[in-house]
């Protein structure tokens, strides 16, 4: 078994809603109130030449993401109920923002090796890690899990997969989709696993790379868009 954290290429644009404060949607928790189509453009800064991954990652202060019609399609079926698919759109095209509820209690914490922070009042208390260098989990409690989920250890910002989840995407010929391996029932934890720091957020790639990356995504969008009016 393993698991990898889900996260978007950088080569891709991240986005912000328009305007910049009109999210008020949070990740983990189901959406009750009435849902506004809102529309989201690039954040200052990045590539003016927009290309329309399947996965695109957002500044909004919520976790999850935002997907393509076509790759709903896709992961709606194997997500089912523990995750929501809302309406938005990206410079004009139909997205789907992804809001995963579920979560699996299978962190290992005696052999997780992180810092926590606690909260305590009348009603109890609460911990969570605030610096990663290498995760455990129990595998029995990951035996049935959903393909993606949340750890309560982590209020916000992590969202982790199953490696059947990334079959299905890399089948499907899915683009913009980031997977780090983070731990394997044969190895363990991954140490200081990527993309648990506040450093990671910021990552740059070099131009030349990113253009490659941009260019290889904008050729396969436009064979699937051959096939499909086909």
């Amino acid at each position: 078994m393993r698991l990898f954290l889900v996260r978007g290429d950088p080569a891709f644009n991240m986005l912000q809603p328009v305007p910049e404060c009109a999210w008020i949607a949070r990740g983990g928790i189901a959406v009750s109130e009435p849902w506004e189509e809102l529309e989201l453009a690039p954040v200052e800064g990045e590539p003016d030449d927009f290309v329309a991954a399947d996965y695109l990652a957002m500044n909004t202060g919520a976790d999850g993401f935002l997907v393509s019609a076509f790759a709903r399609g896709v992961l709606s079926p194997l997500l089912g109920e523990g995750s929501e698919f809302w309406p938005v759109r990206v410079l004009g095209r139909p997205y789907w923002w992804l809001n995963c509820m579920a979560t699996v209690a299978a962190l290992d914490r005696a052999e997780t090796d992180a810092d926590w922070s606690v909260v305590e009042g009348a009603w109890g208390s609460f911990s969570w890690i605030t610096t990663t260098r290498r995760l455990a989990f129990d595998a029995g409690k990951l035996e049935g899990a959903p393909l993606l989920f949340r750890l309560p250890e982590y209020p916000q910002g992590i969202l982790l997969a199953r490696a059947e989840f990334i079959e299905a995407i890399e089948e499907a010929g899915l683009t913009g989709f980031r997977f780090d391996l983070i731990w394997s029932t044969s190895a363990g934890g991954v140490e200081d696993p990527p993309g648990f720091g506040l450093g990671d957020v910021f990552e740059s790639i070099e131009t030349g790379e990113r253009e490659r990356r941009r260019e290889f995504v904008r050729e396969l969008l436009a064979q699937r868009s051959s096939i499909i009016r086909k």
